[in-house]
């Protein structure tokens, strides 16, 4: 059955050629009148009907010129996993591969939590060191040993700047959600770590100074509280790492 033809201008509906006939040598400017075919033509995905839909949720009907089969590129794409955009100035019609852009997105989200990962460990080895200072015979050498650790725990204090930034630059990908949530904690957990760490230091010298019991139960009352905040901080970041990895190599890792 033949309809009378119908103006798709102005992008109103773009249609893919699925056949691929359509090169730059026969790229067409202007209107012309043309007769369509309409025979009810459905489209299926892996044996799945594919809802022909416009931008607006509306039903759009594919139709045939001379043979060759004319559907909706946003409704094709969209069943495809691709993401559809209109370039008016140059009357373009792109497509991005949604999977690469979420790998890469993910990808993004995977080095945060490694590198998360890596400095609460970092800050571990920095509170190890802290508590074996303490227990040197040699006063002054334990002295000594806690103030070289200055420069670490400075150190790990700017790195909390860093994931901050780290972070929002994740909040920007349109991919992650579920990804981000905990990287907010593990922020919180690594600025509070290294708070309480530097008070533990504050402490641990005044203990080798006085040798008071008092000073001592207030290094290691610090002491755990920093350590207990960057192993919560290690869990959330290897357990978020695992739910990644497990997105980017499903059934594999």
């Amino acid at each position: 059955m033949k309809k009378p033809w119908k103006s798709f201008w102005g992008g109103a509906l773009v249609c893919l050629l699925l056949v691929g006939l359509i090169s730059s040598a026969a790229a067409t400017v202007g209107r012309r009148t043309v007769e369509v075919d309409y025979n009810n033509i459905k489209v299926t995905m892996n044996g799945t009907a594919v809802n022909l839909v416009d931008a607006n949720g509306n039903a759009v009907e594919p139709f045939a010129i001379n043979g060759t089969t004319y559907l909706p590129v946003r409704a094709v794409a969209n069943s495809l996993g691709l993401d559809v955009g209109w370039d008016g100035a140059t009357s373009t019609v792109t497509l991005e591969d949604k999977s690469s852009e979420q790998q890469t997105d993910l990808l993004e989200a995977l080095k945060f939590y490694k590198y998360m990962e890596d400095t609460t460990e970092y800050g571990e080895a920095i509170l190890d060191l802290m508590w074996n200072s303490i227990f040197l015979e040699d006063t002054a050498e334990a002295v000594a040993a806690l103030r070289d650790l200055d420069d670490s725990i400075s150190l790990l204090s700017t790195r909390v700047e860093d994931y901050t930034n780290m972070r929002n630059a994740l909040a920007a990908r349109k991919n992650l959600s579920d990804e981000l949530t905990p990287a907010s904690a593990c922020i919180e957990d690594l600025v509070n770590g290294a708070q309480y760490m530097k008070t533990a230091q504050t402490y641990a010298e005044a203990y080798l100074r006085t040798n008071s019991t008092e000073d001592y139960n207030h290094f290691a009352t610090w002491y755990k509280m920093s350590y207990d905040l960057l192993q919560d901080a290690e869990e959330k970041s290897y357990d978020t790492f695992d739910v990644i990895m497990d997105q980017l190599l499903p059934g594999e890792y």
